[in-house]
């Protein structure tokens, strides 16, 4: 999934990666190993920034990957405090999914989850578009809950738009794989079938 997510974004060899949630750095890893040669992670676990740091550590001592991948303590929602604002050329990520469901939960107690975790990737969107380049790729996570059969969903969109996204429509090839399912509203479920917790990725697109 990793690496689908950096290819979604399709960078260039030259271009500059961020994942603002890197925590073990395996996106940070995947951008390595298919040849982007700048890259930056952040999180605000102490404990992600050291287990990133020994793992791409481990990788540029045993493969040819770039030696600029820089990693750093910071919270998503003021990482324009730390890169430069319209200086990223594609961000990859997956963010804070909530916490564990134990056992099934019924539909109206996710309700209260999903307006907060709503509230929470708002900012965090308005944070990525403050330092992606226009023209730049967001391809990232959204968590989604299967209950009682039914989806639920985070309201995203209008957050999306109001920071100056567009929804890019998933590349043919991804959606010929049997483990996604695209959605009405451009983006692609991946999850088992006895899941409650499934990831939606988002492919957006920052106005020029």
């Amino acid at each position: 999934l990793a690496q689908i997510m950096v290819n979604l974004t399709a960078p260039r060899p030259q271009a500059t990666l961020l994942d603002p949630f890197c925590g073990s750095g395996t996106i940070l890893q995947e951008a390595a190993l298919l040849g982007v040669e700048h890259i930056v992670g952040s999180d605000m676990s102490d404990k992600a920034v050291q287990d990133s740091t020994v793992n791409i550590a481990w990788l540029q001592e045993h493969s040819q990957v770039t030696k600029d991948i820089r990693v750093f303590r910071a919270d998503a929602a003021e990482i324009a405090k730390h890169v430069k604002p319209n200086s990223i050329e594609t961000i990859a990520t997956e963010p804070y999914l909530g916490p564990p469901q134990r056992g099934v939960p019924r539909g109206r107690v996710l309700l209260p989850l999903i307006s907060a975790l709503s509230r929470q990737y708002e900012q965090w969107l308005q944070a990525m578009a403050d330092v992606l380049q226009p023209g730049g790729r967001l391809a990232m996570v959204w968590p989604f809950f299967q209950v009682e059969k039914q989806g639920y969903f985070l309201q995203v969109q209008d957050a999306a738009k109001n920071a100056g996204f567009q929804v890019i429509q998933p590349p043919t090839w991804m959606l010929e794989q049997p483990w996604f399912r695209s959605t009405p509203r451009g983006t692609v479920l991946y999850s088992r079938p006895d899941q409650v917790v499934g990831r939606e990725i988002a492919l957006l697109e920052k106005h020029a």
